[in-house]
């Protein structure tokens, strides 16, 4: 068939060949977003092997500690997320490959820069937990992991998931194998822990520089950018800080009044519940630059529904077995018994987990659009009661408060953030655009994901 025939053919059944792309387009999308998954799912494992390996060769006491600085470790990650990889995730998307070299290169740049506050947390963190051994080891272990996850959100800005695959698998499956050799020939401790993140975080990261090749930044440069993302993120800093303090409020009311062998069962309910994880990061991770570079409300709201349905579906047989065999759950995790008797405790961490799932949906798209003011009122309503219901729980009956009052944050949390996204309108996203959005041309037609003030 030769050019001019297809020409006609296109001009006869121009309806098929418009399906016929959107048809391709599609399945483009579901490719990637299964590639998005399987390398959330191998980072997701990586963590839940290492945690399993540890809780299997550790004390409760060690245990205990380990969760507890490792918390900490999150909470500062939640805020170089927040600072750095969510502007990334968000303008990375608006340009081509040599744009998001640049901005990776400035990301990375960032993240040497904030280390210096941060370390100082880490440091304190420690030595708060009886154990100032760590601090080296646990601020290797920060850097690296940061400057890794800097590279791989860099990458997925363009949708390359795939491409960060290599590299996340030598991190974080890399991390589970090596703890395991290290706890198989008796060399496993905390300090060797935190030092086998430090090794497999560097050479992941080692892995994604060498497929993005992140361009070396000038000075102005960073403090343009600087200030352009600081308009759009101050509002996802603190709502990062709200979160990631009262989640790690918990475990240190806990280990305060309760003693650590508590902060370890906390942790072994967690680690079970990790097993989630793969799709609920990995679904939240896509909606952020999906949602970015949507035309419009109402297709940011049709690609936030499609990956939420698709989460859930995988989600909801995991969620049944948890609430069906609570006890074998943890034995099997932990091949402690130990661990056994807190079936009914886990059955209610697990509906906490659940109640919260919209909320973590409906946030994850307002970081997208840029909303971020939104995604932090809501935040205030899950932190509030669980400062004001949960904490007092905990520090009065340990672990069975603390399972207990922790239904009410998520279901506060849920609520609110649905209320919000029913009051949100396609008019209301474009005067948020033409009243915040760098001056460029279309920007009325075409609203810009941006700060909305």
């Amino acid at each position: 068939m030769g050019p001019e025939r297809i020409g006609r053919d296109r001009g006869r059944h121009p309806g098929r060949w418009a399906a016929t792309i959107r048809g391709a387009a599609a399945r483009a999308g579901q490719l990637r977003g299964a590639w998005g998954l399987a390398d959330q799912g191998i980072a997701s494992l990586g963590n839940y092997l290492s945690g399993v390996v540890l809780v299997q060769a550790l004390s409760k006491q060690d245990f205990g500690t380990f969760f507890l600085v490792f918390g900490v470790l999150l909470l500062l990650n939640g805020l170089h997320a927040a600072l750095i990889t969510y502007p990334l995730s968000v303008r990375g998307a608006e340009g081509d490959a040599g744009h998001l070299r640049q901005r990776a290169g400035i990301a990375i740049a960032d993240t040497l820069v904030l280390a210096i506050p941060l370390g100082g947390v880490v440091a304190s963190a420690a030595i708060l937990a009886q154990r100032p051994s760590l601090i080296p080891w646990a601020l290797a272990a920060m850097l690296a992991w940061q400057v890794q996850e800097t590279l791989r959100r860099a990458l997925m800005a363009h949708l390359r998931h795939r491409d960060a695959l290599p590299g996340d698998a030598v991190s974080y499956l890399g991390q589970a194998l090596l703890l395991a050799g290290l706890g198989y020939a008796g060399l496993l401790s905390l300090e060797t822990a935190f030092g086998a993140m430090a090794a497999t975080s560097l050479l992941g990261a080692l892995v994604q520089g060498w497929q993005l090749r992140p361009a070396r930044p000038r000075a102005a440069a960073i403090l343009d950018a600087a200030r352009g993302d600081w308009r759009s993120c101050r509002w996802m800093l603190l709502t990062s800080a709200i979160t990631l303090v009262t989640m790690q409020s918990m475990p240190w009311t806990l280990g305060y009044f309760h003693g650590l062998a508590t902060v370890a069962e906390f942790g072994a309910l967690s680690l079970v519940m990790g097993l989630a994880n793969p799709v609920l990061i990995g679904m939240l991770g896509m909606i952020v630059p999906a949602v970015a570079a949507s035309p419009d409300l109402a297709a940011a709201r049709q690609v936030t529904l499609s990956h939420a349905l698709s989460a859930a579906a995988l989600l909801v047989p995991f969620l049944l077995a948890v609430l069906v065999v609570p006890g074998q759950a943890l034995v099997i995790v932990t091949q402690q018994s130990a661990y056994s008797e807190l079936g009914t405790h886990l059955r209610l961490f697990a509906l906490g987990y659940a109640l919260a799932f919209p909320a973590q949906v409906v946030q994850a798209m307002l970081n997208g659009l840029g909303r971020t003011r939104d995604g932090f009122v809501a935040q205030c309503c899950f932190s509030a009661t669980t400062i004001l219901v949960s904490l007092p729980m905990a520090a009065a009956f340990g672990l069975t408060g603390a399972v207990w009052a922790g239904l009410l944050p998520g279901l506060a949390f849920s609520v609110v953030a649905i209320t919000l996204l029913r009051r949100m309108t396609p008019a209301a996203d474009t005067a948020a655009c033409v009243a915040t959005c760098h001056p460029s041309p279309g920007c009325a037609a075409t609203p810009v994901r941006t700060e909305a003030t």
